[in-house]
């Protein structure tokens, strides 16, 4: 508690330091544009925030979910009904997945090759970052840890 204190927190300026490429699959020039722009909004997102990103478009977004899987999952969600309502630049699936919390892998995540996703940027950090590169590099999906965590604004 701290009555009568004063929170000062600086602004979440930092797009990247090091990106680290984790997986044997690298990520393409456009899969690397459309991760920094994910990162872009993702810094001003609440936190456990994911986006979703096709052709430098927001495909889908989810904000201040409970978790960051929650958060991808429904970014996923989003991005698949704005594509079959017309609402994307695309007919194609979303191929860029971008998280602002650190993505540990769990079994609600194993699809996320059957609905389009080929790139990841994610802090990286989770207890089982091995099985999520392995499951990334057994599908020739592409993953990058930034190091730094988004927590919102």
């Amino acid at each position: 508690s701290l009555d009568g204190g004063l929170l000062i927190e600086s602004a979440d300026a930092t797009l990247f330091k090091n990106w680290n490429f984790v997986t044997k699959t690298r990520p393409t020039l456009q899969q690397i544009d459309e991760m920094a722009f994910g990162q872009l909004i993702i810094m001003g997102a609440k936190q456990d925030a994911a986006v979703v990103i096709k052709d430098m478009t927001t495909a889908g977004m989810c904000c201040a979910a409970m978790l960051p899987s929650d958060a991808c999952l429904a970014a996923l969600d989003h991005s698949v009904k704005n594509v079959q309502a017309g609402l994307t630049n695309s007919t194609d699936n979303a191929e860029v997945l971008v998280c602002g919390s650190v993505l540990p892998f769990v079994p609600e995540l194993a699809d996320i090759a059957d609905r389009g996703i080929r790139a990841i940027l994610q802090p990286g950090g989770a207890s089982n970052d091995d099985e999520f590169i392995k499951f990334c590099n057994d599908r020739n999906i592409s993953m990058v840890f930034t190091g730094i965590e988004h927590s919102g604004c």
